[in-house]
């Protein structure tokens, strides 16, 4: 069903829909990569997983829950919301703790279970994992900075984008070029006051979050790609890297590695509000 038919339904109508997929309720996702992302938590079995091509376009369905009564899941990624001004909340709009779900993807342990398969190794390469990301978030903290900012005050000046390519030290690096960083952050650095720089610098001082689980996921997918090549290499001594594209990073990591242990506050958080989100369905 499309969405200009669902939305031809009343909200009594829509609030029923689901009994005829013989499902608990209807969960609208942005795109197809979050529906694999939340099939994780709404059990398909139980749940009709729904994209709208783009968070613009999960705003309506947002809405109708907030003012409308009406009984469906809103699952997103929660951007930079935590430094915006609060938005109404409601159980039934479920939010990532990170930027997006790629930062979720991107958890070092999931990153070196990966690694051990790409490399076919049971050796565990967690400390040059994450050596690697401290070292690539230190020297990217300033243009998140700036990024947080533009996204704060809304400047409309393009910061990190999609891809951290523009600023590594080549296309298959895994470092910023801090030449490449200031350059870029002189030549915008007129379009935003030296106050709403500190500001945002202060809002990332406060944040407990990792800054990988700040950053916009698509950023640092290059770099995740890169690293997951170079250690690749490093540990089979054999010079030719494992094609990684895009799509394959993805489907590598878009669940976590069955044998995790770590006890984790993303999907603690999120398990938490799915559950809330459940129960107010039921209501």
């Amino acid at each position: 069903m499309q969405k200009s038919e669902v939305f031809d339904l009343s909200i009594a109508a829509r609030n029923v829909e689901a009994r005829f997929y013989n499902k608990l309720g209807i969960v609208y996702v942005e795109g197809d990569d979050d529906k694999l992302f939340w099939a994780q938590y709404f059990d398909p079995k139980r749940f009709e997983i729904r994209k709208v091509d783009g968070c613009k376009n999960l705003e309506d369905y947002e809405d109708d829950i907030l003012h409308h009564g009406l009984k469906c899941i809103v699952a997103k990624d929660a951007d930079y919301s935590s430094y915006l001004p609060k938005r109404e909340e409601h159980p039934l709009i479920v939010c990532t703790l990170s930027h997006s779900i790629e930062c979720v993807m991107y958890c070092p342990y999931n990153v070196n279970a990966c690694l051990k398969r790409l490399a076919k190794t049971f050796e565990d390469h967690l400390e040059e994992i994450q050596q690697s990301y401290s070292s690539f978030f230190s020297d990217a903290k300033e243009l998140i900075a700036y990024d947080v900012a533009n996204n704060v005050f809304g400047v409309g000046c393009s910061v990190c984008g999609n891809s951290c390519i523009p600023f590594m030290e080549s296309n298959h690096s895994i470092r910023i070029s801090v030449g490449k960083r200031d350059n870029y952050l002189k030549k915008i650095a007129g379009n935003f006051s030296k106050e709403q720089i500190a500001k945002a610098c202060e809002m990332l001082e406060k944040d407990k979050r990792q800054m990988r689980q700040i950053a916009k996921g698509h950023f640092q997918t290059a770099f995740v790609s890169n690293l997951l090549k170079r250690l690749t290499i490093m540990i089979t001594q054999d010079d030719k890297a494992p094609a990684i594209s895009n799509d394959a990073l993805y489907a590598l990591l878009i669940t976590c590695f069955p044998g995790c242990t770590q006890d984790c506050e993303e999907k603690n958080v999120i398990q938490r509000r799915v559950s809330n989100a459940v129960a107010a369905l039921r209501v």
